[in-house]
């Protein structure tokens, strides 16, 4: 698997399980949440251990919370208006052993596919959004996910190139 990939793939895993196992038709905010409508049900954090020994990645870890059941009202007043729930009968174990198995089936998937699938489930292309870049709030228009899975932000005709980092849509409804 692609390791510089692992959250992009985990997101799209997510995503493909949930339309699987739901009527839901949730989309992706760069790089690493879901979101139904204009809410979030899901983060996902991706971390990994560096051999200095062989310069290699030694372990990844990918840890993918979701919102299952959590009603409107148990969400602390920060989060009420930007998260939500799936809020479905799927059991837990139905939908993380069809996480699992999405995940499985993205091994095999080549580079430019997983990415235009990444890229056709994004909420964000096209978008006025805004972050903070060498220390400043800047803001632009998403314009597409590279090839390494960064984001690129036209920025008054310069272009942005993110590769980690918290991105808000302007006008904005998620931070």
């Amino acid at each position: 698997m692609d390791q510089d990939l692992i959250t992009i793939k985990a997101s799209l895993a997510v995503l493909r399980a949930v339309k699987k196992t739901t009527n839901l038709d949730p989309k992706i905010k760069w790089v690493n949440d879901l979101l139904l409508g204009k809410k979030k049900f899901c983060g996902i954090l991706t971390e990994g251990e560096f051999n200095l020994e062989n310069q290699e990645i030694s372990a990844i870890y990918t840890g993918i919370g979701i919102n299952l059941k959590t009603e409107a009202k148990q969400f602390s007043k920060e989060v009420r208006d930007v998260a939500t729930s799936l809020n479905t009968n799927i059991l837990r174990n139905d939908l993380a052993a069809e996480i699992l198995n999405q995940l499985y089936s993205l091994k095999g998937e080549n580079r430019q596919e997983v990415l235009q699938v990444y890229r056709e489930a994004s909420m964000i292309l096209g978008k006025e959004v805004s972050f903070v870049y060498e220390g400043k709030e800047v803001s632009g228009r998403a314009k597409d996910i590279d090839e390494k899975g960064h984001l690129l932000v036209d920025v008054q005709g310069k272009i942005i190139h993110l590769n980690a980092g918290e991105v808000s849509i302007s006008g904005n409804f998620y931070h």
